[in-house]
């Protein structure tokens, strides 16, 4: 299940209805060995570790639930860090990206005027930051693989599906 994108995601055709597969993994939660725990809104499934168990790269699992035919509904999971750690990142990638472009347009004004592009420099060290930041997503990725693992296959049981990532 470890993979070099930063979220992992699945899609699978499941038998019944949205409110049945619902139905299935809101017993599942209701036992008393359930790893985990569920936020149900409406055709969307969240499912989480225990607060006690979660660190600062615990992921979680969002689940879409959209009906295709009277007893078939697609289902779109992926696996992603909580909210706040995704956003941390996401800034990261945009400020790295915003910055990689103000760089390169000043760097390319200054050789195009025949003036020293010492500027470009700047190119190579966000691009060490950038792959940085990958390789730090990466690495708290790996960090909450065990959770991951738990969180999957919780829902393989719910579902009494294999599904492949």
């Amino acid at each position: 299940m470890t993979s070099l994108r930063i979220r992992p995601r699945f899609r699978q055709i499941a038998e019944g209805t949205p409110d049945e597969i619902r139905d299935r993994i809101k017993e599942e939660l209701a036992k008393d060995d359930c790893p985990c725990k569920g936020l149900m809104v409406l055709e969307t499934i969240t499912l989480r570790i225990p607060e006690n168990e979660q660190h600062f790269w615990t992921p979680q699992l969002n689940i879409s639930l959209e009906k295709l035919s009277s007893n078939q509904t697609l289902i779109r999971g992926f696996y992603g860090p909580k909210p706040s750690v995704w956003s941390i990142f996401t800034l990261g990638y945009a400020v790295v990206g915003i910055l990689l472009l103000f760089v390169l347009v000043y760097g390319t004004s200054q050789w195009m005027l025949n003036k020293d592009p010492s500027s470009l420099w700047g190119l190579i060290i966000l691009g060490a930051f950038g792959i940085g930041l990958y390789l730090t997503a990466q690495s708290g990725q790996k960090l909450g693989a065990q959770q991951m693992f738990t969180l999957h296959h919780f829902y393989e049981k719910a579902l009494g599906v294999q599904t492949q990532l």
